[in-house]
């Protein structure tokens, strides 16, 4: 029972279907899952049907049995249409779960194929396939492919000619918002009250349309993400046009240093194939329990339905010294927090440092900081989304990733962003040391030049 509520657990959580890492579990779980279920009800096949599903969209070394072509699937990355079948399923699912004793929901979701995604570009003046064979072409033979792989790095020519490759992508898809919304805005300005508010262009496809007028009726906000979530864009409003300029940041994260150097870290053999692209646009839902507000003991109730607590044997001492952090935070808006991007760090850094910024120099140094030493700004830190990202990377000991992420703080030591990897870290050991750049600013002066620095790069601040 616990692997099963491992499994439920990994595919709702955080809004978000983390299938390419579920492959092991499901292959533990399924045998007892399934009989579960016939000892239920005998007319129904929804959970085996579910489970063979699940693993069918977790083996990219199914591809043969299953008909999927390299570009449809591969890559170990979940195919769209897998997924969407998956939700579609959701209610049989949920009532199947309710007789199990288990009471969740599953997020609506959507999404864009690769393919649709290459053609509405390709339609639209960008051939992605044929600017990567360009770039490949001018950067990349066999020399060079043995030794990205033998040091683990790309050459600073070809980051850099990708770097372009998504600007362009980022650009292609504005484009096509920015239309829309100029024949709206005219539109309005006409006589026709049946064409207020509308657009007779449209780049999205029926499917898609119609999850955009359900969104509008349940008043959704939208997370607009990669396949695998390595990327997302949150709380979107459901506008062809918002969704558009969403959709252009996660294409392009797919061609950006960030994804690129995860793959190549994992040996991904098939790194310099045509990009694959798909983009996924689910529900965002609302989480409730903020580590502030929720008493110690119901926060151990919740990490024990997932078999966490050894993991985090001293949890309730770690979880009281969190909530006495959260006694002082600055209650900053997530819309006001400054977007500033891994891939941007070394810009802003050295920007600041030279004095570009505020027309005169500040210090700006990366620091290993004990996370008991740094301040939360932000009064909200959903117990959901730390217990997801704790379930999913394990032991930050064994996981750099924790730690080696730089996350930027005030001269005070408060925290601009990263919160929730803040907070999985006190969890297990505040003790822990994590990588940040301390910029020798106060926090409010720091929240300034941040948002002016993220918003003329074009990172929109979340709203």
């Amino acid at each position: 029972m616990k692997n099963f509520k491992k499994l439920i657990f990994t595919l709702l959580v955080s809004n978000t279907l983390f299938l390419s890492n579920l492959t092991p579990m499901l292959q533990e779980a399924q045998q007892p899952v399934v009989t579960q279920y016939q000892n239920t009800t005998s007319s129904d096949a929804t959970m085996p049907a579910i489970n063979a599903s699940l693993t069918k969209a977790t083996q990219p070394e199914s591809n043969q049995k299953y008909g999927l072509t390299a570009n449809e699937f591969r890559n170990k990355y979940p195919n769209v249409a897998e997924l969407i079948e998956i939700t579609q399923n959701s209610k049989r699912l949920q009532k199947t779960l309710k007789e199990l004793g288990f009471s969740i929901t599953i997020s609506e979701l959507s999404g864009v194929p690769n393919n649709q995604i290459k053609n509405l570009l390709n339609k639209n003046g960008l051939n992605i396939s044929h600017r990567w064979d360009q770039i490949l072409e001018k950067y990349i033979n066999e020399n060079e492919i043995q030794k990205t792989f033998e040091t683990k790095a790309f050459s600073p020519q070809f980051i850099q000619e990708t770097e372009k490759l998504a600007k362009e992508i980022i650009n292609t898809f504005n484009s096509m918002a920015q239309k829309i919304e100029n024949e709206i805005e005219q539109n309005n300005k006409s006589w026709n009250p049946l064409k207020w508010g509308k657009s007779s262009s449209t780049y999205l496809n029926k499917d898609l349309k119609d999850f955009i007028k359900l969104a509008n009726k349940n008043n959704w906000k939208l997370m607009v993400r990669t396949s695998t979530n390595n990327y997302r864009e949150l709380s979107i409003k459901p506008i062809e046009a918002n969704i558009l300029r969403a959709m252009g940041k996660v294409v392009a994260s797919y061609v950006q240093q960030k994804s690129l150097n995860q793959r190549l870290e994992v040996g991904d053999k098939t790194i310099f194939d045509s990009p694959f692209t798909p983009v996924v646009i689910q529900q965002m839902e609302l989480n409730t329990r903020n580590v502030f507000k929720l008493p110690p003991e119901k926060a151990y109730e919740y990490i024990k339905e997932f078999s966490l607590e050894n993991l985090l044997p001293e949890f309730s001492n770690n979880y009281k010294l969190l909530q006495e952090k959260g006694k002082y935070t600055l209650d900053i808006p997530k819309k006001d927090m400054p977007v500033i991007n891994t891939r941007d760090m070394a810009d802003f850094k050295e920007k600041l440092t030279n004095g570009d910024l505020l027309g005169y120099k500040v210090v700006a140094e990366i620091e290993n900081v004990p996370v008991k030493d740094l301040r939360p700004l932000q009064s909200e830190i959903w117990l959901e989304l730390l217990t997801d990202q704790i379930f999913r990377k394990g032991n930050p000991k064994k996981d750099p990733a924790y730690s080696e992420t730089i996350i930027i703080i005030s001269k005070e030591g408060y925290i601009i962003d990263g919160h929730h990897r803040y907070a999985a870290l006190m969890l297990f050991d505040p003790n822990i040391k994590i990588k940040c750049l301390r910029v020798d600013l106060n926090i409010d002066e720091l929240l300034k030049v941040g948002r002016s620095y993220g918003n003329k790069i074009g990172n929109e601040q979340i709203q």
